[in-house]
């Protein structure tokens, strides 16, 4: 009971400094990318997603090389799940009615769609090689490049920003990336020791109690653009992290450790995933998301937590 105590002391703490550091990071990038003049969703989308997904990269890097890599395909799989349902629906919820217009979100359902399937392709015969790692960070790097040629021609940017203005961001975000990279050892050591001491599969661990723990900047920088009247970012973030988390996180995992997965496991989580995402999307194609909507993502989320349980 002591040994748990300490381990879930030192959870806590690692917790507290991977989202401290990690708030810091993306507001630094999002100062310097508003000076720039970009959209509110090209900054959600293409830089805040990103940053937001910082803690679930480090954790995938420390735990690949720590040999604990089912415990990433459980947090990167259940973060995308947290995004959609948990994020998602709560920030519903907050402003009663999510207003989307179509002219400030590109997402296409076929393109995220393409992304989400390939890890169930690659996972058809039972692992993931370093070529397969190799080839979900190539599809990153192809959907963000598209992504980012067809916006980047309707942006209008600022050809001048203040050297000054970027170096100051530069060392705020160099020194809070450095403690995410240290508070992430210590979150993969600890969640390795707690999931032993309870006897739970890491697998599993990692899709109900890590995922919501790495994903804890969404919330925070959904519910900044929500009060600064900026749903674009929020919407942008959420699915761009989803994109990050199921392609080039799961990515730099199999490309450090390749794996062999347990498809009892992988495969309805992944096909749940896929569902609750899908309904995500088709929910910001109608332009809007109500708060009851809200409170229907929560409780699939409560479905998520039912199927891991009979999983066990």
């Amino acid at each position: 009971m002591v040994n748990l105590l300490f381990w879930i002391g030192i959870w806590a703490a690692s917790l507290f400094l991977i989202i401290k550091s990690a708030s810091y990071a993306i507001e630094a990038i999002i100062k310097y990318a508003r000076k720039t003049g970009l959209s509110n969703y090209f900054v959600g989308f293409m830089i805040v997603s990103i940053g937001t997904t910082l803690p679930e990269i480090f954790t995938a890097i420390i735990a690949s090389l720590e040999g604990s890599v089912e415990l990433i395909l459980g947090d990167a799989i259940g973060a995308s799940v947290v995004d959609i349902t948990l994020v998602l629906g709560f920030v519903a919820i907050v402003s009663k009615k999510l207003k989307i217009s179509g002219k400030s979100v590109n997402l296409s359902i076929p393109r995220v769609m393409a992304v989400l399937f390939l890890p169930v392709i690659l996972a058809l015969d039972g692992a993931f090689s370093r070529n397969d790692g190799i080839f979900m960070i190539l599809a990153f790097v192809a959907y963000y490049g598209l992504h980012f040629k067809e916006e980047l021609g309707k942006q209008k940017i600022k050809k001048t920003v203040s050297f000054r203005k970027l170096w100051k961001h530069g060392i705020v975000f160099g020194i809070n990336i450095a403690l995410l990279i240290f508070g992430s050892q210590l979150l993969v050591l600890s969640s390795k020791n707690i999931a032993i001491i309870l006897n739970m599969p890491m697998y599993i661990f990692g899709a109900l109690i890590l995922s919501i723990c790495t994903t804890s900047p969404e919330f925070f920088v959904e519910l900044k653009a929500i009060k600064n009247k900026a749903s674009p970012i929020a919407i942008g973030d959420i699915f761009g992290s989803v994109i990050c988390n199921t392609s080039l996180v799961l990515g730099i995992a199999f490309v450090l450790a390749p794996v062999t997965i347990d498809k009892f496991f992988f495969f309805p989580t992944m096909a749940f995933m896929i569902i609750v995402v899908l309904l995500g999307l088709l929910f910001i194609q109608r332009g809007e998301i109500n708060w009851k909507e809200g409170i229907l993502l929560l409780s699939i989320y409560l479905v998520f937590i039912l199927l891991q349980i009979l999983l066990l």
